[in-house]
């Protein structure tokens, strides 16, 4: 939750291998330097170029070598809040095994226990979000997403934290249906929306589901600095949302819809 300006440095890696190759290879070039000289002294012009030649291709390499130990630094691409990346065991609460590889990283990448841990090609660090505005996304039924309208109030309470309870507003409704949700929203992973367990679309919903977002409000400053540990990306839980009176028809015809999955 903490602000950065742009330009900021968020986390320094090291990478033993990259830092010896261009040891290695900056020794490589003292020692053309040396031949270079040797062969200007003796009047030799094709040894003088090919040594010539050599050397350019040596600092293009090189170049490349510092670029890359360069872009081990990560820094805040803009101004904004950094948004730490859900942690490993609400993502993999569905594995079995407890077994974490050798030497890797724990919880998210930024917590302070990983100093030293190593991180794999391609990992996600964290987000920068540019305004202080959080969002919450439910995941509500075909018949459930009929009552529903921006400007509804709603309320939320998180598994991980099911006694606080945050309030906010829906601010949009989907109009076209979700192809694609969190692992751990699915009832295959001990949640509750209904996924195909097998087969080509395995891990996908089974029925149509549209998406509410909500903007959350009554946040306080110190609320926002604690997202690292209440209010982080990836936790799941409840939505209430207040929506509007239903018909005795309306409610038998919903009713009708879910019995029969329609």
């Amino acid at each position: 939750g903490q602000f950065v300006r742009q330009g900021d440095t968020l986390l320094e890696l090291e990478n033993s291998g990259l830092r010896l190759q261009t040891e290695q290879m900056e020794q490589q070039r003292d020692l053309l330097r040396v031949q270079l000289r040797v062969a200007a002294a003796t009047l030799d012009p094709a040894k003088t170029q090919a040594i010539q030649i050599a050397l350019r291709e040596l600092d293009l390499q090189l170049a490349a070598l510092h670029q890359r130990i360069d872009d081990l630094v990560l820094k805040a691409p803009c101004h904004g809040r950094v948004i730490p990346e859900p942690e490993r065991e609400f993502l993999a609460s569905q594995s079995t095994s407890t077994i974490s590889p050798l030497g890797g990283w724990k919880r998210s990448p930024l917590h302070p226990e990983n100093i030293g841990a190593s991180l794999s090609e391609g990992t996600s660090i964290a987000r920068i979000a540019t305004s202080d505005d959080c969002v919450a996304v439910a995941i509500l039924s075909q018949t459930q997403i009929e009552s529903v309208q921006a400007g509804q109030g709603s309320a939320r309470k998180r598994d991980a934290w099911p006694h606080g309870t945050i309030l906010g507003t829906v601010q949009e409704v989907s109009v076209q249906d979700v192809e694609h949700v969190a692992p751990q929203l699915l009832n295959t992973n001990g949640s509750e929306l209904p996924a195909i367990s097998f087969g080509p679309n395995s891990g996908q919903l089974a029925e149509i589901h549209y998406q509410v977002r909500s903007q959350l409000t009554g946040l306080s400053e110190g609320d926002l600095s604690g997202l690292s540990s209440s209010l982080r990306t990836g936790l799941r839980g409840r939505t209430w949302i207040r929506a509007g009176s239903q018909t005795a028809a309306q409610m038998t015809w919903r009713w009708v819809c879910q019995v029969f999955q329609w």
